[in-house]
């Protein structure tokens, strides 16, 4: 009898979540050694609808009658964990945490490809520690499924301590705009290059990702293999630079490595005019490559870059032709419009940074 006493009572389950803010607060609460299971197994799930699941992990209605109705061997728990895991909860993952904590200042940083961004991203990481989500966790290649209840731990445990979220990665400007993620007193800015430096720029760090992993045989490398007929390089890809060059010269014609308007449609819809609206409209903040280091330490404080994700330098810009530079001035007409209106407006104030409705 006194045995019985004494024993800790078993911890009553808590109410399952209504909302993303309940689930991801719960969160901080989830035992990554034990799993899903385990932290699912905290909560009372009787009488929970496919529509409070719904609403607390998609953050929206059901989408038919099929899904909102109550089957008669409906296993809440089951459907909950199975949401978690789902692929549209992991590619909505930074709109989802961002309307989940709508107090918190919003950071984005619209990541335009081969423009420092990871660089740029690698030092907001240090500053924003737990408060910090990007593009990559939406991607299961970089965090599968499984993995995202500890990511989301991580950032929900740390959060009180800023009041500010931040965010970063390949995210369009107009998607933050339609989908209302940008608000009036959030702060969003971005880094662009000379749209053919840009062009050479990933020219280069495709080589430099095949150098290191060509006999990794990915999916990824394997088509580029396919696409340049490089399989006779199966040990390795050839040492003599002027080879490398060659190859780098077929890269930048095909448009599957260098696509058309890189820039505009990143903080456009594909067209300087276009770009130039949006960029006004959310007034981000725009600097250059050129400007890039003495941004960054005037803008925050950090004195030197250590350049990550940089590329071995197989091109420059020097090694392309005449009709080279046409080509791409063509390919990216749009992206130079606008680059050039940049340039010419930071140039005249002598600033290092303008914001969109100044241009």
């Amino acid at each position: 009898m006194l045995r019985r006493l004494l024993r800790p009572a078993a911890a009553r389950p808590l109410p399952a979540p209504q909302s993303p803010r309940e689930l991801l607060l719960s969160l901080k609460h989830y035992d990554d050694a034990q799993g899903l299971d385990a932290f699912l197994a905290r909560f009372d799930f009787t009488g929970v609808s496919p529509h409070q699941v719904y609403a607390s992990v998609l953050g929206r209605l059901p989408e038919s009658a099929q899904v909102a109705a109550t089957a008669a061997d409906y296993d809440p728990r089951q459907h909950f964990k199975q949401m978690l895991l789902s692929e549209e909860f992991q590619s909505h993952l930074i709109a989802y945490v961002l309307r989940a904590f709508p107090e918190k200042k919003r950071l984005c940083f619209v990541h335009v490809p081969k423009c420092a961004g990871s660089d740029l991203a690698s030092h907001l990481m240090q500053r924003y520690q737990g408060a910090f989500i990007g593009q990559l966790d939406q991607d299961p290649l970089h965090i599968a499924p499984e993995r995202l209840p500890w990511r989301l731990q991580m950032l929900v445990v740390n959060l009180h301590r800023y009041d500010t979220l931040a965010v970063t990665g390949h995210i369009g400007l107009h998607w933050l705009l339609s989908e209302k993620l940008l608000r009036f007193g959030d702060v969003s800015f971005t880094v662009i290059r000379d749209p053919v430096d840009m062009a050479v720029s990933k020219v280069n760090y495709v080589l430099t990702l095949m150098q290191r992993d060509l006999s990794s045989r990915t999916p990824l490398v394997m088509e580029w293999i396919r696409r340049f007929n490089l399989h006779r390089y199966s040990e390795g890809l050839p040492t003599d630079a002027q080879e490398l060059k060659q190859i780098a010269l077929a890269m930048l014609r095909d448009t599957k490595i260098v696509p058309q308007e890189n820039i505009c449609s990143f903080l456009g819809s594909g067209t300087a005019r276009s770009a130039l609206d949006l960029c006004a409209s959310a007034n981000i903040e725009l600097t250059t490559v050129s400007r890039y280091e003495a941004w960054l330490k005037a803008r925050w404080g950090i004195a030197s870059s250590a350049r990550v994700n940089e590329s071995n330098k197989i091109l420059s810009r020097t090694d392309l032709s005449a009709d080279d530079l046409v080509y791409l001035s063509q390919l990216r007409r749009e992206d130079m419009q606008f680059y050039q209106r940049l340039d010419e407006r930071l140039t005249a104030t002598g600033r290092l940074s303008i914001f969109g409705a100044e241009i």
